[in-house]
């Protein structure tokens, strides 16, 4: 299956819930589709990381699958200004959810972390890191229960921002996400001295949400 990740922006003139409505009621057809509904502000995040908290850079962010290898994403709603759009290699490291299905909202909530790749690093080397990378979030962030990583094979929108990675960590009730994001305090020290090998703080962004499936 070919994935494709869009960072969607509604109009300004329209609201949030209206556009919301309206895009999931004329979303794009896909073979799979899942759409990304981030938290007005994200302050259980901030809770979990004691980070002040942050308004969403986005109003949805929307997965799509299809069984074409060279598919590309349909026309968007109206109700979407501007779509940053990027082809993906999904990497499922491990699910502890199973098959959510079509037209429910999913348990819990989701941090979606696009990821910069330090600067001195090529592609293959921030690959190779940031693979590395999952084995000590399977360690020390046991509140996850599904865990992908997305690695951006090329933009498909002429003003894309760079990514080179988008990570879903899904959490299967907020609890786990407040209560459980480190196994223990030595985690933060752990997990941020093996981030800062492949991942640069300018250009890097996350947001917490909730993911409707949608087909």
């Amino acid at each position: 299956m070919t994935k494709l990740g869009l960072v969607l922006h509604r109009p300004p003139t329209l609201p949030r819930e209206a556009f919301r409505q309206e895009y999931e009621s004329s979303a794009p057809q896909a073979d799979q589709h899942s759409i990304h509904l981030p938290l007005e502000t994200d302050a259980l995040r901030a809770d979990a990381l004691g980070q002040k908290p942050q308004r969403a850079r986005c109003d949805a962010l929307s997965f799509q699958w299809f069984a074409d290898p060279k598919a590309t994403p349909a026309t968007p709603p109206s109700a979407v200004a501007r779509a940053d759009t990027y082809r993906l290699e999904e990497v499922v490291h491990w699910d502890r959810l199973g098959e959510r299905p079509a037209g429910t909202t999913s348990p819990g909530i989701k941090m979606v972390a696009f990821v910069r790749r330090l600067p001195e690093l090529s592609s293959s080397e921030f690959r190779e890191r940031y693979l590395e990378h999952a084995e000590i979030a399977r360690e020390h962030h046991p509140g996850i229960a599904r865990y992908v990583q997305n690695f951006v094979i090329k933009p498909l929108s002429p003003d894309a921002p760079q990514v080179d990675g988008i990570a879903e960590l899904h959490f299967a009730t907020e609890a786990d996400l407040t209560t459980r994001f480190y196994k223990e305090d030595a985690s933060v020290k752990v997990v941020g001295a093996d981030v800062v090998r492949f991942m640069t703080m300018r250009g890097s962004w996350s947001i917490l949400a909730t993911e409707r499936v949608l087909r």
